[in-house]
Order: structure tokens, then sequence, then C-alpha cells
């Protein structure tokens, strides 16, 4: 998941709540494309009980620089498969890349990014991560994995292993 957001001295400059208001109404979501897409099953059909997941966040932004009111933001997520009873030994790696494009008639800054990177792009690429990797898991020929809701504000710590095979 995303770094949360826990002291205002951590951005310089974050934008006031109306500006960020008014940033957010006036977003549009208009395309998301897959990037890039690895994944590796290191355990060729492990036990419904063997492997838990932990999963990773993170956002890039890249602006269009020719296209006025346009922006894209990269964002990777990372599913590790953990052996339940050699927490070291990684049972399989899926990695996704997703591209989430959007368009806005307020300009993206570096400070409303920064809020909008933790707050909203994790959760509008949450659905295609969680898609990607149980279609992958599928795949693999493993027992699917349930894959929490994205929650923001919640630490790494707090919500590891709450993925759950469904079998």
């Amino acid at each position: 998941m995303t770094e949360a957001l826990s002291t205002p001295d951590q951005i310089p400059d974050l934008p006031t709540v109306e500006r960020y208001n008014e940033f957010i109404s006036k977003l549009e979501f208009s395309d998301i494309r897959l990037v890039k897409l690895e994944a590796e099953a290191l355990i060729p059909n492990p036990e419904p009980t063997e492997v838990g997941v932990q999963f990773r966040m993170s956002t890039a932004l890249e602006t269009f620089k020719e296209l006025p009111n346009n922006f894209m933001v990269y964002a990777k997520g990372n599913a590790a498969f953990i052996s339940h009873e050699d927490e070291d030994s990684k049972a399989g790696e899926i990695s996704v890349v997703l591209c989430l494009y959007y368009k806005s008639s307020v300009p993206i800054s570096e400070s409303l990014f920064e809020v909008f990177s933790n707050l909203n792009v994790p959760t509008h690429a949450w659905p295609y991560f969680r898609e990607y990797i149980h279609q992958t898991v599928t795949r693999f020929g493993w027992p699917t994995f349930l894959l929490p809701p994205y929650k923001t504000g919640v630490d790494d710590e707090e919500d590891e292993d709450t993925a759950k095979s469904s079998e």
C-alpha cells in the first residue's frame, strides 16, 4: 500500500481542503491500461493453508506536457505469496504496473499529487490489481485468494495476512 501521510510537515505546502475538493470535483478518470505484468509460481500446487499473500502498492506521476488538462499516474502493485511454514520462503510473486489516465480542468500540482496519490489513486487502481492477481493465481492452478478491500490509513503491519484462500 502507499505510505500514509501522517503529519503536515512531511509535505510542504499541503493544499487546502477547498483547493483539493475543487480539484476532485473537476477530475475525470478517463482510462486505465496495463503496462506490465510479471508472474512467477515457485510452488506448483500449494494447499490453501500453505500460502499467504502480502501486497504493496506505489504510485508515480507522469504529466502530459503536450496535452493540457490531462495527466497520467503509474501505479505499481506487488503481491508476494509467502509460505506459512517458512516466512523467508517465497511461494510466488505477481507484479502489475497500471497507467491511470485522468482529465482535469484544475492543473495538478506537486502538493495536490501528494495527497491524490495517497488517497485516490490506490482506491482507483485496487479493483484492477485484485482482478489481475485473481486471474493470474487461477492460471497458476492455485486456490484463489480473497483479497481484502483497499483501506486508506491502515499500516501495512496491521493489514498483512488479511488475504485468505477461498478454498
